[in-house]
């Protein structure tokens, strides 16, 4: 078990939310809020590796990896985050898998899941067993209803699903913040120098993270220097160049001299999705386009 303490209170009682977290979306922060309002030391319990990666190690369409992850929770009020090995629990049964959390969390208290929370063994558990095994522990539990947004429940999953269709504003409603992803500069084939557009090729240090849908992005970005900058993205495979190797790019709008080598991109809105062009030119053409396009968009932004 892996401990971060953020702040340390007297009270030994102790009250937690349970799950995966990826993305730390709205409907996460309301388990964390609920967890918070009762006023007791407060914790979030979640697991390394996230199940679906240990289950499926090729899986590449992570939220947030551990790092963002920790980062997040740091600035979310909370007391304590407690991450399990899953490989360690994975084969627990329901009352197995509890009472391991009663004898490693100090004090527990209460748990807070969600409606289609599931644990144990091959999922076993559901919030029916969870509050009989529970009872029997004299530990409280609340269950917290769906959040639901403009009809459609609150997921990591529909999450996932909006930005491989390149729904990046969607997503963003749905988390609570700018879709992010970190890259590292690589040498890139040229194609924006010969354009009289010279791009930042980049590839992500994450390679569990989900990457958007190719196309055109308006995004933001920070280098490891604290240098900010609007920026247009673009993702894919550049075709008006017959190139086949995937590649992002970025070509920043407000320029600043840096050697920085790690960017953090923020993703604010698809301008559209990548095409084939009949000649450079005619894609020259639609990169002017697209630039005034990324600048009207992030003018509304806020970063």
């Amino acid at each position: 078990m892996r401990i971060l303490r953020f702040n340390t209170k007297s009270e030994e009682e102790i009250w937690v939310a349970i799950g995966g977290f990826d993305g730390l979306h709205i409907a996460h922060k309301r388990l964390i809020e609920r967890v918070r309002s009762f006023g007791k030391r407060s914790g979030i319990v979640s697991f390394i590796p996230y199940p679906l990666v240990f289950f499926h190690p090729s899986f590449n369409f992570l939220l947030t990896d551990y790092e963002e992850k920790v980062e997040l929770l740091s600035k979310s009020n909370i007391d304590e985050v407690f991450f399990l090995s899953f490989r360690d629990i994975k084969d627990m049964d329901p009352a197995t898998f509890l009472s391991y959390l009663k004898s490693n969390i100090q004090g527990l208290k209460g748990l807070v899941v969600g409606k289609n929370f599931r644990f144990g063994n091959a999922q076993k558990g559901d919030t029916y067993t969870l509050k009989e095994i529970c009872k029997e522990n004299n530990i409280d539990v609340v269950i917290e209803e769906a959040v639901v947004f403009e009809g459609h429940t609150v997921s990591s999953t529909l999450i996932r699903e909006l930005l491989l269709l390149g729904r990046v504003e969607k997503a963003n409603q749905l988390l609570g913040r700018y879709y992010k992803l970190k890259g590292r500069k690589v040498k890139g084939h040229g194609f924006g120098s010969k354009l009289i557009f010279p791009t930042i090729n980049v590839v992500s240090l994450s390679c569990a993270k989900l990457i958007p849908h190719d196309g055109v992005y308006a995004v933001w970005v920070k280098d490891e220097k604290g240098n900010i900058s609007r920026a247009v993205m673009n993702i894919g495979v550049c075709p008006t160049f017959k190139n086949k190797s995937f590649s992002m790019e970025l070509y920043l709008l407000d320029k600043f001299s840096s050697v920085a080598r790690i960017f953090d991109i923020f993703f604010v809105s698809l301008i559209r999705f990548e095409k084939r062009f009949e000649t450079p030119q005619a894609l020259k053409a639609q990169i002017e386009q697209d630039i005034k396009k990324a600048e009207a968009i992030l003018e509304k932004s806020t970063f």
